[in-house]
Parts: C-alpha cells; structure tokens; sequence
C-alpha cells in the first residue's frame, strides 16, 4: 500500500513539474509526435505565427535528430535473454542449497536381516497356522549363515509345546456350537490343525525354507 501510495504521490509531483514547465512538455511531445505528425505540426506553427521562418534543412535536421535519439542503443541495457541462458546465473543460486541437503541425506539403507526376508517369503506362502508356527520357529533358530543354532528336535519339542497351550481354547470355542453336527466337524477339524509335529514334518518345512531366497540353509 506504501508503495501504490508512493506512485501516485511521484505521478502528481510530474504532472505538478509539467504544468510549471510547459516549454518542457511540449518539447517532449514533440520528440515522441510520429514522423508526419511532426511535419504537419510545424507546418501549422509556421503557418499560425508569422514570425517563424523554417527551411527544408532545419525540418531535416529535426527529422534526423528524432530519429537518432529513437535508435540510440542505450549504454548500460542489459541481455536478459544472454542472462537466462548462461549456465552459471542458473546453476549458482541453487548449487550450495543441493550440496548440502546432498551431504545432509544419506542414502536409506535396508536394515532387514536375513531372518526378517525369510519371514516375508515364509508368510507369502499362506500356510496354515500350524505350519507357519514351524516355520517362524526354524527361521528363529538360523543364523546370519544360514545356518540352525540348534538341534531339529528342539525346535518341534517348542513347537508342540505352544500346540499344547492353544489347542484347549480352540476345542473350548467347538463345544459351544449348538448344532452336534456342525460341533463334531469343527471338533475333528481342530484336532488336525492342532496335533503334534513329527520329526518328517518338521524336515518337509526345513526344506521348504531352503528353497527361498537366499538359499544355503
């Protein structure tokens, strides 16, 4: 607003200096009078004011000075299109802002370990709960080199164990079924999921995670 204010406060004080000087007006229309406006204007003068004498030669000259002032180059104008095209004006202002948010932004790094991939692979299998139990037990007990910590049937005593725990809960939920049909399914379904593991189902899921990525366990 202070800058809108200052405008017109600068465009009155012109108009202000114009009207004290009018010489001055009237010389500068007389610079920017298209060429045949010009012409006929001093025509008119001439013709108007008996007094004013002018030759052919003082309207060429006239004529020529116009168009000197018109064409002179200015000095200190400036190439904005050389400016915007120039690699360094582009690259500058924005150069040290990218090095340093370059310096400052390591590079993310994949924090998983090898039990966590192997994981990933385990549950894109869409095991039943009791085979992945297995699974997530034998990738618990591997190593960074892919090798079991422990022996085979310690990790179906833990399986068979936790077995143990949830298959009560699980025959619990059956027997509330009304139906004694639909009971009995659910029951003999529970039984199946939920029954020990032996020592040639716990081998099969050893060598079903030996077939993942990256093998060698």
């Amino acid at each position: 607003m202070g800058q809108f204010n200052l405008k017109l406060y600068q465009s009155a004080q012109l108009r202000q200096e114009m009207r004290a000087n009018p010489r001055l007006y009237q010389a500068m229309e007389l610079v920017y009078m298209p060429l045949l406006d010009l012409q006929q204007h001093l025509k008119q003068e001439i013709a108007e004011n008996p007094f004013l004498e002018l030759t052919e030669a003082e309207i060429e000259q006239e004529i020529e000075l116009k168009d000197d002032i018109q064409d002179e180059p200015l000095g200190d104008e400036i190439d904005w299109e050389e400016v915007l095209l120039n690699d360094d004006f582009r690259a500058e202002g924005r150069r040290e802002n990218f090095e340093k948010r370059e310096f400052f932004e390591p590079t993310p790094v994949d924090t998983k370990d090898l039990r966590d991939h192997l994981n990933d692979q385990l549950r894109f299998l869409s095991l039943p709960e009791r085979d992945l139990r297995m699974g997530e037990e034998l990738i618990g007990n591997i190593n960074e080199d892919g090798m079991l910590t422990c022996e085979l049937s310690e990790v179906i005593f833990g399986v068979n164990g936790w077995l143990d725990e949830v298959r009560p809960n699980a025959l619990a939920a059956a027997e509330e079924i009304e139906d004694a049909q639909q009971q009995k399914a659910e029951t003999e379904e529970i039984l199946e999921i939920f029954q020990a593991y032996d020592q040639t189902e716990a081998v099969a899921m050893l060598e079903v995670i030996q077939g993942f990525d990256p093998a060698g366990v």
